[in-house]
């Protein structure tokens, strides 16, 4: 009889290490069925996209939107230049200065936006460099990047030859002046009255009011990056979501480095450092098997620089939204 307080005790405690047992047993079911991929299940992603930079102008670019992404443009007259010749050429800045007093025209011996050359070789050589520049009669862009927002010049040239002895001749730089407006994006017109007719007609040609609008109009805009994403998709299997996407700077300057910040029903799930990404390029990132918090959040979001330390064209298209409820 002694014996059998000890039996019982032990079979309490031989009962009390099962439950124990099959509770972490079955806590550990339950985590591995919380964390088991399951089937692939391919998501709809919710981006918003505020309208194009396109706003209708009469004022003819070679594309849309062209310009410099600053405001104070630098040039360099060639040695190769008469005394004249470089005369008016300054001359002709000076007078786009005074029609659009927000741009200013700089002399400078290096970094130059724009290069103006009297030489016929050096026109030969470039025009056989093999190089895709884009020249307008004897002027014009010579690099550009197309951002998605603009059309960012970052080179022009312009060539100055001795005029024809039959050719008009004009106080006012009437040649000089197309050609900077060529550098500056601006095409042909069918208006003889207009300075950038193809042919100098005579020297009552003039700066079109449209033009001049069309430089206050891009160059009163500020320069900024402009940050989004683009060909963004994603696919989630239990708790896991895979996704593939690209982030695109289609500003007119480089951005800051930022942070990507992904969420799950507003818990960090990660955050990832992004390098600074120049204006019209973009970064591809893919990821396979990143866990989420819970299993069947109602959002997951992938938000660019959440903390808002850049300042953007459009701030409201730094979200990516996938619901699930």
């Amino acid at each position: 009889m002694p014996d059998q307080p000890q039996s019982l005790l032990a079979r309490i405690l031989m009962g009390t290490i099962t439950f124990i047992l099959l509770l972490v047993l079955f806590a550990s079911l339950y985590f591995l069925y919380l964390n088991l991929p399951g089937p692939s299940q391919d998501l709809n992603i919710n981006i918003n996209q505020p309208p194009k930079n396109n706003q209708p102008t009469q004022a003819k670019q070679f594309y849309p939107n062209m310009k410099f992404n600053h405001n104070i443009i630098t040039y360099g007259v060639n040695q190769d230049c008469t005394q004249i010749q470089k005369q008016r050429i300054v001359s002709g800045f000076t007078e786009i200065n005074k029609a659009v007093p927000i741009i200013k025209f700089q002399s400078s011996f290096s970094d130059l936006d724009i290069e103006v050359s009297c030489s016929e070789q050096q026109k030969e050589n470039t025009e056989n460099s093999g190089k895709k520049y884009f020249i307008a009669g004897e002027g014009g862009a010579k690099e550009i990047i197309q951002t998605g927002e603009h059309h960012i010049i970052t080179e022009g040239i312009i060539y100055l030859f001795k005029e024809n002895k039959k050719a008009i001749k004009c106080d006012y730089p009437n040649i000089e002046v197309h050609e900077i407006l060529h550098v500056l994006g601006f095409d042909h017109t069918d208006n003889k009255e207009s300075i950038m007719f193809p042919f100098l007609t005579d020297c009552d040609q003039t700066l079109d009011q449209s033009i001049i609008q069309e430089l206050n109009r891009l160059y009163s805009e500020n320069n900024l990056p402009e940050l989004s994403f683009e060909n963004f998709t994603a696919s989630k299997s239990g708790r896991y979501i895979d996704f593939n996407l690209t982030i695109r700077n289609s500003g007119s300057i480089n951005s800051q480095p930022f942070t990507l910040t992904i969420l799950d029903n507003e818990d960090v799930v990660e955050t990832r450092e992004i390098d600074s990404i120049n204006f019209g390029a973009g970064i591809t990132l893919s990821t396979t098997n990143l866990k989420l918090k819970r299993k069947n959040p109602d959002t997951i979001q992938f938000i660019l620089d959440r903390e808002n330390k850049i300042k953007e064209i459009n701030e409201n298209n730094n979200i990516a939204e996938i619901n699930l409820d």
